[in-house]
């Protein structure tokens, strides 16, 4: 289930966070806007598989509704932001903030729709099938 969606989200957001890059660093040039295209979509590809299995792992395997809801929202989040604003200044990024908020943001919002939408009605789904 994750995995099927992760890659269609994998690739929607590739395209609209590829072409958020290349926007917001387009006045620092077409090489560096490119790079920094590339990161974002490289990035986005791998996020959007590692960050679905992280954050319904550690969905499914804390018992107590109120940590497991603080664990999936802080844990995967934090890590996707260090690696975000990290790999974009490793790679020259010149408006890594920026380059970063948008798609943060959305994903910050996507994973408390999961906490409080999709991973309670997997939680019942599970627990129809035993």
């Amino acid at each position: 289930y994750i995995l099927k969606n992760s890659g269609k989200t994998a690739v929607i957001f590739a395209i609209i966070w590829g072409i958020w890059a290349w926007w917001i660093n387009s006045d620092h040039g077409t090489e560096i806007a490119l790079r920094a295209t590339r990161t974002q979509i490289a990035f986005t590809i791998v996020n959007a598989f590692v960050y679905s299995l992280l954050m319904e792992g550690i969905f499914f395997a804390i018992r107590s509704v109120i940590w497991r809801n603080i664990t999936t929202f802080i844990v995967p989040n934090v890590i996707v932001t260090v690696l975000l604003i990290s790999i974009h200044t490793w790679r020259g990024t010149p408006n890594v903030l920026v380059t970063a908020a948008a798609p943060l943001a959305i994903v910050f919002a996507l994973s408390l729709a999961y906490i409080f939408v999709v991973g309670p009605r997997r939680l019942k789904e599970k627990a129809a099938v035993r």
